[in-house]
């Protein structure tokens, strides 16, 4: 969502690989022996940086719907504010809350078909029996066989992706609520690359004492399925 739109930032995918993370570096690389992630703060709590177990990224335990604004702390305030921690910058990622009084009810779905350009050029099975034939030893010319096939056709497919998320929010009886679910479907390019999530989320903000007190409850299930 933000590649490309603030300066300063870089952010390269490693691969296209399904739930695979991305390199951020925020002002360039700022240590020669350890990673240069940034430290991520969702609502206001630290991610861990060593990422969560079982999962390729950390931000895959966040729906990317339920997300209403990011911002990036670049200056030596981000490490004043978070330690040594934010010593390779901060983004910090706020998610929805539910507002007013009125009910909403929302529902989105998105379907998606990757598939490869063009294949890497490579020597037909009859193309590379001539080579061997010309240039190689006997032994060689003794075990080429006589299959024709092309293992790129093998390997790769065409990936499904899809998407469906719901969420309802407003307040009731003047306690402001949103509660969200979604699951994601993405298949990779490489066969057998695949990842499942389902997310469930649930804010609720009450408020006593004429507005004198307000409490925050964020809660939050997910759960990845990523074969890679």
């Amino acid at each position: 969502l933000i590649r490309g739109k603030v300066a300063g930032v870089s952010i390269v995918s490693n691969s296209g690989a399904p739930g695979d993370d991305s390199n951020v570096l925020i002002r360039g690389i700022g240590s020669l022996n350890l990673n240069s992630n940034p430290l991520y703060v969702v609502d206001g709590v630290p991610l861990d940086s060593g990422g969560v177990g079982g999962s390729r990224n950390g931000l895959n335990v966040i729906n990317p719907n339920d997300i209403e604004a990011i911002s990036i702390l670049k200056d030596a305030s981000a490490t004043a504010i978070y330690g040594s921690r934010g010593a390779n910058g901060v983004i910090l990622i706020t998610t929805k809350k539910g507002k007013g009084n009125k009910i909403n009810v929302n529902f989105t779905t998105n379907n998606s078909l990757s598939t490869i350009v063009k294949y890497t050029d490579v020597l037909s099975a009859d193309e590379y029996r001539d080579v061997i034939t010309q240039y190689g030893t006997q032994n060689q010319i003794d075990n080429l066989g006589d299959s024709s096939t092309n293992w790129q056709d093998h390997v790769y497919r065409n990936a499904y992706i899809n998407e469906n998320n719901v969420s309802v929010s407003g307040g009731l009886g003047g306690v402001p609520f949103r509660f969200s679910a979604g699951n994601k479907h993405e298949e990779g390019l490489l066969k057998r690359h695949q990842l499942d999530r389902y997310a469930a989320s649930l804010n609720v903000r009450p408020s006593f004492l004429d507005d004198h007190i307000k409490l925050e409850l964020n809660s939050r299930y997910v759960h990845t399925d990523n074969f890679f």
